[in-house]
C-alpha cells in the first residue's frame, strides 16, 4: 500500500512539475513571455484532466487493477500541483483568502466526523438529501475560494481526500454523486460526416 502511494505521487508530482518548469522556462527565457503568461503556460500545459481518465478507466474496467489505481492517484496529484499552484500565484491575499482558509479547514476536520452520522441518519431516501449535504459541503468554500481569488475546486481536492474513507465504505453514495457531477459536464457531439 505504502509503496502505491508513493508511486502515485512520485509519477503526479513529476508529471505536474517537470512539463511545468519546461514549459515556464521556455516561454519565459526562450519565447519572452513576461512573468505572469509564462506562470500561466508552464500551469495550464502540465495538467491532466482527472475526469477524464476516470470516465475512461471506468469504462473500460482499468479502475480495478493495480496500474490503473495508480494511474488514476497520479492523475490526482497531477491535478492538485495544477489547483494549488494557481491558487497560490494568482490568488488575492485578503481577508476573503483567511476565511477560505479558515472555512476549508473547519470542513476538512468537520466533515469525516459529521457526515457519516449525516449519512445514516438522513442517508437513504427518495429525497436524496445527503447527496444535497454534500454538494453544500463543497458549493459553500467553493464560493468563498472564488471570492478569495483563488481556485473553487480547491476544496473538492481538498475535501475528496480527508473524505476517502468515507467514501469507501458508501459506494452507493458516491455513484450518485459521480452521476450528478458527470450530469453537469458537457456533452460533446460527434459532427455527423
Amino acid at each position: 500500500m505504502r509503496r502505491k502511494l508513493k508511486e502515485s505521487v512520485s509519477i503526479g508530482a513529476l508529471s505536474f512539475l517537470l512539463p511545468c518548469a519546461a514549459a515556464f522556462a521556455y516561454a519565459y527565457y526562450v519565447a519572452g513571455w513576461n512573468l505572469q503568461a509564462a506562470q500561466i503556460s508552464g500551469i495550464a500545459l502540465s495538467t491532466t484532466s482527472v475526469a477524464i481518465v476516470y470516465a475512461v478507466m471506468v469504462e473500460t474496467g482499468l479502475n480495478k487493477t493495480e496500474m490503473g489505481k495508480i494511474i488514476l492517484a497520479a492523475c490526482f496529484v497531477t491535478d492538485l500541483g495544477t489547483v494549488l499552484a494557481l491558487g497560490v500565484l494568482f490568488a488575492h491575499y485578503d481577508y476573503w483568502m483567511l476565511l477560505f482558509i479558515a472555512a476549508t479547514v473547519i470542513a476538512i476536520y468537520l466533515l469525516p466526523k459529521i457526515t457519516p452520522w449525516f449519512q445514516s441518519t438522513f442517508g437513504n431516501r427518495v429525497s436524496q438529501i445527503e447527496v444535497k449535504y454534500l454538494l453544500l459541503a463543497l458549493f459553500l468554500p467553493g464560493g468563498l475560494a472564488l471570492q478569495a481569488g483563488s481556485e473553487a475546486v480547491l476544496p473538492a481536492y481538498l475535501l475528496g481526500l480527508a473524505m476517502a474513507d468515507f467514501f469507501n465504505r458508501e459506494k452507493e453514495l458516491l455513484k450518485r454523486l459521480s452521476a450528478v457531477t458527470f450530469a453537469f459536464l458537457p456533452r460533446h457531439e460527434e459532427s455527423p460526416d
